[in-house]
């Protein structure tokens, strides 16, 4: 294949699961992409497709955009030297804050009685979650307490979440515990990106919240993003007919969704590190009040 003078791309699609692991390792080590359904393999040649547009287009190039790259290094290579594959909830929301990425604060308190004062700061209802670099799934350990609306319910909960992590996971490390501002509830979108080993960063958005795999209302580029880019990703979902007034509704702010995916497509296109981010539920509010990811997981090379 190497030696042929035909220039076509060449992607492959194996059924077959485990048994096809080690063929499949064979052709993406030599530069043949190999994916595990044929839909994966169609997806990719499309994005190739787009990204040749992308290099014709006159004028694009990567937008400009202010971020904090120092703060987000220190965070990111302080978790790779300590050999973990994922950021903590609080770290993520510093790497995503230092990049424009809309996320609230997420402090950490060591005792009920910090919880309640940062949670006084921050203003009721607030939630509470563990921080722990052992805990992915919270809900599952107890490790969660939600619309939490004055001091003692705090204090209450802060306790409750601590003994919950002794009683279930006894051998996680334990930080401390985020408290957070309760979001209000806008439009539900998604924002992510996955490190495909041939073609790199992919940026992708659509229709979000827990039913996301079943409306599969995505579009996908390959990083990095021009502005043009990042609008033709939102517009060609169904839920941009929402977003920009369907049948009389509420106009949603689109331009800090095309933001937003900018500042994706840079945190991922500056940091190889990065394997995966995810921002689900990202709600979109009336034009003119931005947007604002609920939870980012930034997940990290193995």
């Amino acid at each position: 294949m190497k030696e042929s003078p035909v220039k076509k791309p060449v992607v492959v699609s194996m059924i077959g699961g485990e048994e096809c692991d080690q063929a499949s390792d064979i052709l993406t080590s030599n530069g043949v992409p190999s994916y595990p359904t044929p839909e994966q393999a169609v997806a990719s040649l499309g994005a190739v497709y787009k990204y040749a547009r992308y290099l014709k287009k006159v004028g694009g190039g990567e937008v400009k955009l202010e971020v904090d790259r120092k703060r987000a290094e220190e965070i990111i290579r302080r978790a790779v030297a300590e050999g973990r594959s994922i950021l903590t909830s609080s770290e993520a929301a510093e790497v995503a804050s230092a990049y424009g990425i809309p996320v609230p604060r997420k402090p950490i308190a060591k005792s009920a009685e910090e919880a309640a004062k940062l949670a006084e700061e921050i203003g009721y209802p607030v939630v509470l979650e563990v921080e722990s670099p052992d805990i992915l799934h919270k809900t599952e350990v107890g490790g969660i307490k939600v619309g939490l609306k004055n001091a003692e319910e705090v204090k209450n909960a802060f306790n409750e979440i601590m003994n919950n992590i002794k009683r279930n996971a006894p051998e996680a490390r334990v930080w401390g515990v985020i408290v957070r501002k309760l979001i209000k509830q806008g439009k539900e979108t998604i924002i992510g990106m996955h490190r495909d080993p041939i073609f790199g960063p992919m940026i992708m958005f659509g229709s979000g919240g827990i039913y996301v795999e079943i409306y599969k209302d995505v579009a996908f580029r390959i990083a990095p993003l021009t502005l043009e880019d990042a609008k033709e990703m939102v517009e060609e979902t169904k839920v941009y007919k929402i977003l920009s007034g369907f049948r009389g509704g509420p106009i949603y702010d689109i331009d800090s969704v095309v933001d937003t995916i900018l500042r994706v497509s840079k945190l991922a296109t500056d940091f190889e590190e990065i394997s995966d981010i995810d921002i689900n539920p990202l709600f979109v509010y009336s034009k003119g009040h931005g947007c604002m990811g609920v939870d980012i997981k930034i997940m990290l090379k193995k």
